[in-house]
């Protein structure tokens, strides 16, 4: 109901402004009043979610070791225990963190765990008891999400905590290539203001409910975040075992000689190397042998993993993501021009 009157103001509210004064029947004091409820909406969203927001410092050190500021960012508290996730990219390097509350109770942070692949860490404090920890309200997925749907993002841009910017959903399953030159996926795109700083705070929508997590602005009004799907994934999981763990089948794939090292026309991802004692090992799957430094002879290509097709080991990557150790999955590989279908328990 609340999503249904703030959508109905707001275009209640562009309606008027853009009539022209012959046909405004409304009075100007419904207009101020229509207005004024359209901005209530927006301070008690505010008022709702700001308690759930946190600015981190991260301290680190100079190469005499020496303690010093190198960077800010937002965090978002998950659970009364006192879990707060940010972007890994925040935290890197860290030697100390400490996290500002809205009451400006300032509390050092523990490092659970992070997912370098997904640019998501888990930090946890403690002796919050004295004024709570109020964990954001999530939705579930964001497969119903909308482009055009409001959107807002808070945290601390430029060290300024507590900062609230409006905008919409500008698209959806977006890609990025991330420090770990391992491709985002799935990502939120927005025009809501996001600035340095803003890492690691949350995308709302306009029930105060968390879509994602923001993550990086790419240009003034193009922004981007990690949608809730990869973030409960993952944040649980590290929780739980202290480590993100996907499938792993133990082979390498180049990517940028993987172009190379296939035929005209071929499609992909060459075997680089087979680790020893993986699962692709135990198969038999076979790697590149090397002549000299720049050239090989090409043995296996993994062609199909789970029924998607691969092209490279990004590819395989974002398939595997899906998957824990135990599970079986079937390949298929290229070998001599013949396809082999091999199913593989994953690590």
């Amino acid at each position: 109901m609340m999503i249904f009157r703030f959508f109905l103001l707001l275009f209640l509210a562009l309606f008027i402004l853009s009539c022209p004064k012959e046909s405004q029947k409304i009075s100007q004091n419904e207009k101020k009043s229509i207005l004024l409820d359209l901005d209530e909406e927006y301070t008690n969203l505010y008022e709702k979610i700001k308690k759930s927001v946190v600015h981190l410092d991260v301290i680190g050190k100079d190469k005499n070791r020496v303690l010093e500021p190198i960077s800010i960012g937002s965090g978002i508290v998950w659970d009364k225990e006192g879990h707060i996730i940010t972007n890994n990219h925040v935290i890197e390097d860290m030697a100390q963190i400490d996290v500002k509350f809205s009451k400006e109770k300032k509390l050092k942070a523990n490092l659970v765990g992070v997912s370098i692949d997904h640019d998501l860490a888990v930090l946890k404090v403690s002796g919050g008891n004295d004024f709570g920890f109020y964990p954001i309200k999530r939705i579930e997925s964001v497969k119903n999400l909308k482009i055009g749907q409001q959107a807002f993002a808070m945290g601390s841009p430029h060290n300024f905590q507590g900062s609230f910017t409006k905008g919409i959903v500008s698209g959806l399953k977006r890609k990025i290539l991330g420090n770990n030159k391992v491709s985002l996926r799935n990502l939120i795109q927005t025009d809501a203001s996001i600035n340095p700083g803003n890492s690691g705070g949350p995308l709302v929508n306009s029930k105060g409910e968390m879509m994602g997590i923001s993550t990086i602005q790419i240009s003034t009004g193009l922004g981007l975040a990690i949608p809730i799907d990869t973030i409960n994934k993952v944040v649980n999981e590290i929780i739980k075992n202290g480590e993100y763990r996907r499938g792993k089948i133990g082979i390498g794939v180049n990517d940028s000689l993987n172009s190379f090292l296939l035929k005209e026309g071929q499609k992909g991802a060459v075997i680089f190397f087979v680790r020893k004692d993986s699962p692709a090992d135990r198969l038999g799957l076979k790697p590149v042998v090397p002549v000299n430094n720049s050239v090989y002879i090409v043995k296996d290509i993994l062609i199909e993993a789970h029924g998607q097709k691969i092209n490279s080991g990004d590819d395989l990557i974002s398939i595997l993501d899906n998957f824990k150790p135990g599970d079986r999955i079937f390949i298929k590989v290229l070998r001599d021009d013949k396809v082999l279908k091999k199913e593989v328990v994953l690590d």
